[in-house]
This record gives C-alpha cells, sequence and structure tokens, in this order.
C-alpha cells in the first residue's frame, strides 16, 4: 500500500518520502553514531540505513510487527527500555498519525529521556488536508474497498476545515491534522526546521507529508 502500491502517484508520493527519510538520517548520523527508528515496522528503513551505516548502532521499536531484516538491527518492544541520553537520533516516520494523543506525549517524554544533549528527533506525518485529501482516499477505496471519510469529510479536508478523528487511530489517518502535531511536538521540543514532499518548493496544501527536525531546548529537564 505504499512503496510497491499500484497507483503511479502514490507510489511516487511514497518513494519520495522514503528517499526523504533516508537523505534526513544521512543529514544526522554519524557514520558510527546510534539511530532509533521508531515505529520500525518491518524495518525496510533500518535495512537501508545498514547499508550505508555498517558501523552505526541500529535500534528498532516496534511493538506489533516481526522485522523482516532482524540483523540490521536491535529490536525492542518499547523506547523506556534503551538507556537514559545514549541516542544520537530518533526517527518517527509516519507513526504518530496512528498514536492516541497520550502515546504521542509519552513519546516525546521517552524521547527527551533517551537522545543525547545534541541529540535531534525527527518525524514525518501525512497531510491529510489540502488538495490531495481526496486522490489519497480514491487510492485507499482502490486498495482496500473502502474509507472512513464521508463525501463531506473531503470536501472539508480539501478546503482545510477540521475532521474529527475515529476513537481507533490504528488503521486510519481520518481527521489528523499535522497542524495539531506540531504545537504538541512544540511542547517539549524545539522544531529547528520543516519541510514537505513529495514537492518542497510548493506549500503545504499541494503536498503529501511534512517532515520536522526538533532538538531539545538549552537547559531542558530531562525524565528519570
Amino acid at each position: 500500500m505504499t512503496v510497491e502500491t499500484p497507483n503511479p502517484l502514490a507510489r511516487f508520493a511514497h518513494r519520495s518520502r522514503m528517499s526523504r527519510s533516508l537523505a534526513m538520517v544521512n543529514k544526522f548520523l554519524a557514520p558510527e553514531g546510534s539511530l532509533v527508528d521508531f515505529g520500525a515496522g518491518t524495518g525496510l528503513l533500518l535495512h537501508q540505513v545498514r547499508q550505508q551505516y555498517p558501523q552505526a548502532d541500529l535500534f528498532g521499536v516496534e511493538p506489533f510487527m516481526d522485522p523482516l531484516y532482524p540483523d540490521s538491527a536491535r529490536f525492542v518492544r518499547a523506547l523506556t527500555l534503551l538507556p537514559p541520553q545514549a541516542i544520537d537520533v530518533i526517527c518517527a516516520f509516519e507513526v504518530c498519525e496512528h498514536m492516541h494523543e497520550s502515546e504521542i506525549h509519552d513519546f516525546l517524554r521517552d524521547s527527551s529521556r533517551t537522545l543525547r544533549p545534541n541529540g535531534c528527533l525527527l518525524i514525518s506525518a501525512p497531510i491529510m488536508y489540502g488538495a490531495l485529501v481526496a486522490p489519497k482516499v480514491i487510492n485507499h477505496i482502490r486498495l482496500g474497498g473502502w474509507t472512513q471519510y464521508s463525501f463531506l469529510n473531503v470536501l472539508r479536508s480539501t478546503v482545510g476545515l477540521s475532521v474529527p478523528r475515529p476513537p481507533d487511530p490504528r488503521t486510519t489517518h481520518m481527521g489528523f491534522d499535522f497542524r495539531w502535531l506540531k504545537n504538541l511536538i512544540a511542547t517539549t521540543f524545539h522544531i529547528d526546521s520543516h519541510s514537505y514532499s513529495p514537492f518542497p518548493a510548493l506549500p503545504w496544501f499541494l503536498n503529501s507529508q511534512i517532515f520536522l527536525v526538533c532538538s531539545l531546548p538549552a537547559g531542558s529537564i530531562r525524565p528519570e
């Protein structure tokens, strides 16, 4: 449903997202640095990172899925299982939209505990408002045969009006608002920069994903 989807536009967007994710890792991870992929899924990203960073210390946090590339990294079930201030880069690509608000709070707290003082947090999330909502919904229907979006919700999302999130966000992006996520992240981290994909030169409402580079504010108090 992502990098191998039969829809050429969706495939382009997802492959652009993967390329951007790797480029961000390459920018911030030292050859012998440490990286955590939070919500690692099958471990595809870690597998690709391992090809370029054979000496890096790589971890995958994944509570639900078994890795397809178990030799690429050390996999754990929770971020809290890693020691404090031990990691240079934590990435959470296309994960927050599937988490409850309380879980995102926990993730930000645990990330601030686990990152080294000069470490960075890299996050990407889908943009579910703007011009690309309708193509996304249509693609989801073609692949899965259904959608939780009503026609009215598609219209509201397209013009940027709020759409309610369902009680369980695990299997849907419906109503997820990246602008809300940015504000939530800013309660714990400093957002150093943001960019859009797959068309970085265009505004957010003509793009599919947002990427955030975040760091801990100087003098911030770390959780124990």
